[in-house]
């Protein structure tokens, strides 16, 4: 008997302390007494967190081409490009007997192993190399008939040319007003070659220039008459809306994120922060494995439009990736914006040679599957005893 009223006793005891503890929680809801016990405290153990794009879109920006050290012709998947040269006049009083034009060349892309077309016109068009604000849209020349045409037997991926140039185009060059623009091109798929332009380090005999054999009574002559200027000029055969984002050398695209990082506690510390992205290998220029050299720049102020977009020079990420899913270390520049040292108005990717050389990446963006939208990874820590 006293076995079973000492058990009622602690059951009672037991009741008595829960209503306790009860009612003080409805006294003070805001800090109830007890409610230590149903949170969680923080011992020091990493969070994460993965983030998806608020805002994720490709823009173009214009690139100076003629100051790259490489031009291109020819096509490929996403792109195709002409070059343009501009000779300067010849001064000679000879007559022309033979002309050749000559350089070497190396395949870029594509896997064709047969002749190659290449298309040369002869051209009236005000440029300048040196201008970031080459001609984008180049005259129609689907009725044109051009001046010649080049066969080049792309056997290998490196060779030489060495042909016959029309005579009538070459005597325009010893005209104080003569046509002096060559523009070439190719219709050829899946094939871009890349041959040495007048600011390559090493130009002799190897850049796009013409022999001038003359003779003037018995005297017979050689002129090699060099590029007084050139530049290779893209142009982009996809849409500008689609499901992928862009990373262009020489073409110039470049992406603009932007990630809301409003879940990240303010009293959080970054740990480490990696952007992650799936490419496209098929879009890739030259292709997949070559090293393709990037930049993030974060941005100054809010973006309103593409056209005038402000980036801090201040601070910028530098790095280089061959994967086809690459990561980007975020770190620094998430700890700035947690921090509040610097506001956070999203970031740009662009490559670090736009000037140099003719690259590119295409990576699945927003629109596409869940696997393959780019992500922000976010490892951080929170400080012990943090109620969470």
């Amino acid at each position: 008997m006293k076995k079973i009223e000492k058990k009622h006793f602690l059951y009672g005891l037991s009741l008595c302390v829960i209503l306790g503890v009860v009612f003080q929680c409805s006294k003070d809801p805001a800090g109830p007494v007890g409610a230590q016990f149903f949170e969680r405290s923080d011992v020091g153990s990493e969070h994460h967190v993965s983030l998806f794009p608020v805002s994720a879109s490709s823009f173009q920006v214009p690139a100076a081409t003629g100051k790259s050290a490489s031009l291109f012709v020819g096509q490929s998947k996403t792109l195709s490009s002409v070059i343009l040269i501009r000779f300067d006049t010849v001064s000679t009083n000879a007559s022309i007997q033979n002309t050749f034009f000559a350089f070497k060349f190396q395949r870029y892309s594509g896997n064709i192993f047969s002749p190659v077309q290449f298309h040369c016109y002869g051209i009236h068009l005000e440029w300048d190399d040196s201008s970031s604000s080459l001609p984008r849209q180049l005259p129609d020349r689907s009725q044109w008939e051009p001046i010649t045409t080049i066969e080049i037997p792309v056997t290998a991926d490196t060779g030489s040319v060495f042909v016959d140039f029309p005579i009538a185009w070459v005597q325009n060059l010893t005209r104080t007003n003569g046509q002096t623009n060559l523009l070439i091109e190719s219709n050829q798929t899946e094939c871009l070659l890349k041959i040495n332009s007048r600011e390559a380090s090493s130009t002799s005999k190897t850049v796009p220039h013409l022999l001038i054999y003359t003779q003037s009574d018995t005297l017979l002559d050689t002129l090699e008459v060099y590029p007084k200027e050139d530049a290779f000029i893209p142009s982009w055969k996809y849409p500008t809306e689609t499901q992928w984002l862009w990373v262009q050398n020489g073409i110039a695209w470049e992406t603009y994120f932007y990630f809301d990082l409003s879940s990240i506690p303010p009293e959080a510390s970054i740990n480490r922060a990696l952007l992650f992205l799936n490419e496209d290998t098929l879009l890739a220029i030259p292709n997949a494995t070559s090293t393709f050299y990037w930049t993030v720049y974060a941005l100054r102020d809010t973006l309103s439009d593409f056209s005038s977009v402000k980036l801090d020079s201040s601070y910028a990420l530098t790095g280089s990736w061959t994967s086809a899913s690459p990561s980007i270390r975020m770190t620094s520049l998430v700890q700035k914006w947690t921090s509040h040292q610097k506001p956070n108005f999203g970031f740009v990717l662009k490559g670090a040679e736009e000037k140099e050389n003719l690259m590119g990446r295409g990576f699945y963006s927003i629109g596409s599957d869940t696997l393959l939208i780019p992500k922000l990874d976010i490892f951080y820590s929170l400080p012990p005893g943090t109620r969470f």
